[in-house]
């Protein structure tokens, strides 16, 4: 009896179609010197640890935390697909500016928020961080001293980029995404 599947196509060795820190599809996939893929807040969160490659040990150059884009995989696919993307999407509030979540992220917020939830718990970059809709800010769970406002707006609001990847050549004059300044949406609740 023949056990093999000769119908099956077998992918490439090297071709992942997930994340293998978080286990899910690519958001922002980038590739390190060593060559393996991750998300970047997967790889942001090993590389803030100073831990190393999570799947070959090999050092993670910090140029990952300072110049993000350096790194962008350009071959692997990325959630979501773009007809997937909502018109509404969630920010935080950095230094100079706001920053968008990354898709997945924003698309847990959205849904916490359509629930009406007070709060809810996401993982970024290897932290729980406490979103609270009431307060409309977030917070580290471990230490809520450090706070940050949110807002919900639309995706074309004015921010610094996704996620710690500043938005590149598409600056306005106040160096942001867009020129125009927009009120958020959303009242918090």
């Amino acid at each position: 009896m023949d056990t093999s599947n000769d119908d099956v196509p077998a992918l490439p060795r090297d071709f992942t179609l997930e994340c293998a820190i978080c286990m899910q599809p690519f958001v922002q996939p980038v590739q390190l010197p060593c060559s393996h893929t991750f998300c970047f807040l997967c790889a942001k969160g090993i590389a803030l640890q100073r831990q190393p490659c999570a799947l070959c040990r090999a050092p993670i150059p910090m140029d990952l935390l300072t110049m993000p884009s350096k790194f962008q995989a350009k071959d692997r696919p990325a959630y979501p697909q773009e007809d997937s993307i909502e018109e509404h999407v969630w920010y935080y509030q950095g230094h100079k500016g706001w920053w968008q979540y990354d898709e997945r992220t924003s698309v847990e917020i959205e849904e916490a928020y359509a629930r009406k939830d007070k709060s809810v718990d996401i993982l970024i970059a290897g932290a729980i961080y406490v979103i609270d809709f009431e307060g409309m800010v977030q917070y580290q769970r471990n230490s809520n001293s450090r706070k940050r406002k949110i807002k919900r707006d639309t995706i074309g609001a004015e921010k610094k980029g996704v996620a710690g990847m500043a938005v590149a050549d598409q600056s306005g004059p106040s160096g942001t995404a867009t020129g125009k300044r927009r009120p958020p949406v959303g009242d918090g609740h």
